[in-house]
């Protein structure tokens, strides 16, 4: 072979392997383009699953969003159908406890004007009889009754809020013992009640009626725990506290009262709740969810504290911190019989024919010149020429208004001294309090007319 036919020979060999080289490579470019296409796919496929699980779950997540808006919405309807039911209930409470205080006040009214005629009949007859006479003991008897009636109507007139708050030092022992035979008829007769105070309990100063109702309303609250019986029991006794002892108290000396039982006890979760208004565990009509609260308020005004403890199944205690009175202030435990005497010009106007007429007898018995009348009208034709040092006159009378009466009297009579009586000493009485007048609530014994009497025409207002 010569030398150009090996050239072409060898040309001819490289075209080929040239080619050849060239298609592999061509090859191997589409394996290369066939893997980033191939990836590429799995990695837009990746994209997208992940795009549609987002996005099922951002509709889902949208799902949950409106259902809960939706429940809270229907919540929150029934939360406020709930809360106006609620409401509702309260102020029908609050109403049929307004018709019941206005009853109240209205029964108590005519229950004092009973009263005082029976205390008043009772001390006019014993003060002409000898003291060791049978009669005599029988009489007292009734006139106890008829004081421990007084106590019972105040109680009344002090729940329908026509009764004014009377401070005064207070025997808590004894006003515990003479309430224990009332508090038995309140409760379950399987239940016990214990009475232990401190021998030398010391006094308070308070509104007895008020006092007598805090323990009502702890006494039947523990009744309504134990409904198949049980014990309770009411300490008092003499406690000297320090600084921050107890929450919401000073340092100083206080009366502890408590009242325990052994029944049901108050769930932990209702116990914070057991001093709001209208808040009840009781069934429906079993209770108005008030009693606590009174007690409350009450303690609130006697410048006490109040505390509660309690367990499931084991019972409950309440405790009660009372400031002491430590002045030496006499507390009248009985009343004396002795009647003070006069020689006065008395005016009665009152027109309760019993009430009227007992005390134009006693008052007479007692030597003064009484003239009595029954409304305002007569009352003045009665003195229109007579000279008169005192006016004894009922506070609501048919007629001429007690304000008129006193302003008519006083155009004639300018230092007459007025003696106010009713059962109603309200707020509006407070008008009333203008020079020389005074006020004494019904019912009252002739022991207390008599003094009352002889303090306001011994006194300096009296003398011009």
């Amino acid at each position: 072979m010569d030398f150009g036919s090996a050239v072409s020979w060898l040309v001819g060999d490289i075209s080929h392997i040239s080619f050849v080289v060239l298609l592999f490579v061509l090859l191997a470019v589409l394996i290369f383009l066939k893997r980033v296409v191939i990836r590429g796919r799995r990695e837009v496929e990746q994209v997208l699953a992940q795009a549609r699980m987002e996005a099922d779950h951002s509709r889902k997540s949208t799902e949950l969003a409106i259902a809960q808006a939706i429940n809270a919405t229907e919540q929150a309807k029934l939360s406020a159908s709930v809360q106006r039911d609620m409401f509702e209930k309260n102020i029908q409470h609050i109403q049929r406890f307004e018709v019941l205080g206005a009853l109240t006040g209205s029964v108590a009214h005519d229950f004092n004007n009973i009263i005082t005629a029976i205390l008043g009949y009772t001390s006019l007859i014993m003060g002409d009889l000898n003291v060791t006479t049978t009669l005599y003991r029988n009489l007292s008897e009734i006139h106890k009754a008829g004081e421990r009636a007084t106590a019972l109507v105040a109680q009344l007139m002090s729940f329908s809020r026509k009764r004014p708050v009377v401070e005064k030092v207070i025997d808590l022992k004894r006003v515990l013992r003479e309430l224990e035979r009332m508090l038995h008829r309140l409760i379950n007769e399987k239940i016990e009640i214990k009475i232990s105070t401190d021998v030398d309990l010391w006094n308070m100063l308070g509104d007895q009626a008020q006092i007598e109702q805090i323990m009502v309303n702890l006494v039947v609250n523990a009744g309504d725990a134990m409904p198949k019986g049980g014990k309770i029991l009411i300490t008092a006794n003499n406690l000297t506290l320090k600084q921050n002892s107890i929450p919401g108290l000073d340092a100083g000396e206080y009366i502890r009262l408590q009242v325990s039982d052994n029944g049901t006890g108050i769930p932990p979760q209702d116990l914070e709740h057991i001093f709001e208004p209208f808040f009840t565990t009781k069934d429906i009509g079993k209770g108005t969810g008030l009693g606590l609260a009174t007690v409350s308020g009450l303690m609130k005004r006697l410048g006490g504290v109040i505390q509660v403890e309690s367990k499931l199944g084991q019972g409950t205690t309440f405790t009660i911190y009372i400031p002491r009175e430590a002045s030496a202030a006499t507390i009248l435990q009985v009343a004396s019989t002795k009647l003070s005497r006069g020689h006065e010009t008395i005016l009665i106007v009152e027109d309760e024919t019993q009430v009227r007429t007992m005390l134009e007898m006693t008052l007479n018995s007692l030597g003064y010149d009484v003239v009595s009348a029954s409304s305002g009208d007569q009352a003045i034709e009665s003195v229109d020429d007579k000279e008169i040092n005192l006016v004894i006159s009922d506070v609501v009378m048919p007629g001429m208004t007690v304000h008129k009466l006193i302003e008519n009297l006083r155009k004639k009579h300018p230092y007459v001294c007025v003696l106010l009586i009713s059962g109603h000493l309200d707020e509006a009485i407070a008008d009333l309090l203008i020079p020389n007048v005074q006020i004494i609530s019904k019912p009252f014994s002739m022991e207390m007319m008599s003094s009352k009497i002889r303090e306001i025409l011994d006194s300096r207002d009296y003398i011009h």
